[in-house]
């Protein structure tokens, strides 16, 4: 194998913006924040329920109902406000049309009655601060709960149960403080879930992105939010090396640099519901750690004597060879490269040089028939979802198909020698053919990034979504399911 050309540039072993995730409100707010509502609604109401009950007017009611309105908003808060240096998040709760019904059996001969209590609305906020100390758990320190409660709610009867309406019984049903108090029970639960979104947020769209590169010795950089998002990015460094599991550690000093200049925090900007994306020095770093692991032995194909016969011999030639032992190797002698020269700044990879060898068995197992070297540029650097249509996860693949070869005939037996070389037109589909094999069978095998959901639902990749402006980033936009 070579090495990278002497003139090339190699790419910096540390990349400070590595990767990039953006979680936007937009991935939050919606389907995500139904979900929650949801999970509390029930809770909410059996906590008004058990205090309904615990406060009861002469004793046990002979039937008790309860109901109410949970609906949460949240918020994040740019990095800079006071007490938010690195911004933070914020969790408002409202419950509303809170009615506990209360039915009493009074003394003979009176018939059931009802009491029926309705404090207005109350609120329950709940805000967090980034704190990078926290790490490796999720950095975002809880701040304390503030609630607001109705001291006096309007409780009506029907019946005689007005003998019940003792003045300010119901008063301290909801005064935070009481040992039987609702507002109590009910602020400590949404301390629980504001802490538990918190914690998905992190778990469940940072972690499985960032674990899946701790090969790199991968460090954070930025943990902050502007005002609509948190916005994390991270270190690779490699340094030491870049070790693919099951195959070793390698060297990547070599890796040609891309020579992008997107800037990470532009992106990063943008309102895609989740964003993530990688530097194509890591994606290069990664081709050459798998370039390293194969030797330069990219794969083999059998092929049709039919075709190959009729490109590398004169017809007269062909029965001299076995039609069944025809075969092709493919040998990467350089590092591929990635550059940031497609359609909107996409990532391309780049095979600066190859060789293609044309074998039969039947006529020579260690002469090659031809061989042809060469150059495969504006390969794709594509986002691939591993298992369909429900992902184990997703992460970069290749895309050959409009790829532009390039060949000239280095080497020929006898025969294939009083034959014109064949054209790069005729000899294309041989060399990508070989890259559809190796992009199946071992590059998206090595680097899989987790899938990421929040609160139990699933987070697709949005296939229809654009590039964004600028970018010139291994990127893609993810959707909330």
């Amino acid at each position: 194998m070579g090495a990278n050309p002497a003139a090339a540039a190699n790419a910096p072993l540390n990349t400070t913006d590595g990767v990039g995730i953006r979680i936007d409100e937009n991935a939050i707010l919606g389907p995500a924040l139904e979900l929650i509502e949801n999970e509390i609604q029930p809770f909410a109401n059996q906590m008004i329920y058990n205090g309904a009950l615990a406060n009861s007017p002469a004793g046990t009611p002979k039937w008790l109902a309860v109901s109410s309105n949970v609906e949460l908003g949240f918020d994040f808060v740019n990095a800079g406000v006071t007490g938010y240096p690195q911004g933070g998040l914020k969790v408002h709760a409202d419950i509303l049309n809170i009615n506990i019904e209360y039915r009493k059996d009074p003394i003979w001969p009176f018939a059931d009655c009802s009491i029926y209590v309705r404090p207005d609305t109350a609120t329950i906020d709940a805000s967090a601060k980034i704190n990078s100390a926290l790490l490796p758990n999720a950095p975002l320190q809880l701040n304390p709960i503030t609630a607001t409660w109705d001291d006096d709610p309007s409780v009506t009867s029907t019946g005689v149960c007005w003998t019940y309406l003792i003045d300010d019984f119901f008063d301290t049903l909801f005064t935070s403080g009481g040992t039987t108090s609702i507002a109590d029970t009910i602020e400590a639960e949404l301390n629980g879930q504001a802490q538990d979104l918190i914690n998905d947020l992190w778990a469940e769209h940072v972690l499985p992105i960032v674990n899946t590169l701790n090969e790199f010795g991968i460090t954070f950089n930025q943990i902050r939010t502007d005002d609509h998002g948190l916005i994390v990015t991270a270190n690779l460094n490699a340094t030491n090396g870049l070790t693919l599991p099951g195959f070793g550690t390698f060297n990547v000093t070599d890796t040609p640099d891309s020579g992008i200049t997107s800037n990470v925090n532009t992106l990063l900007a943008n309102r895609g519901e989740v964003i993530a994306t990688i530097h194509p020095n890591v994606a290069a770093q990664v081709l050459n750690a798998v370039h390293q692991s194969l030797g330069g032995s990219y794969g083999s194909l059998n092929l049709s004597a039919a075709t190959i016969e009729s490109i590398l011999l004169n017809s007269g030639n062909w029965a001299a060879y076995d039609d069944t032992l025809w075969y092709s190797m493919f040998t990467v002698q350089l590092p591929p490269k990635v550059t940031a020269t497609g359609t909107a700044g996409a990532p391309l990879i780049t095979l600066p040089q190859f060789k293609l060898e044309f074998f039969n068995l039947g006529w020579d197992f260690a002469v090659p028939v031809a061989t042809y070297t060469g150059s495969m540029s504006g390969i794709k650097l594509i986002t691939d979802d591993r298992v369909a249509p429900d992902p184990l996860g997703w992460g970069p693949a290749i895309n050959v198909a409009t790829a532009t070869v390039s060949m000239t005939r280095t080497q020929a037996n006898v025969h294939s020698a009083a034959k014109a070389a064949a054209t790069n037109a005729q000899l294309a589909p041989y060399a990508r053919d070989v890259m559809v094999t190796f992009n199946q069978g071992i590059f998206v095998n090595i680097l899989t990034l987790a899938p990421i959901t929040i609160g139990g639902l699933n987070v697709a990749l949005c296939t229809t979504c654009p590039r964004y402006t600028g970018d010139q980033r291994y990127t893609e936009t993810f959707n909330v399911a």
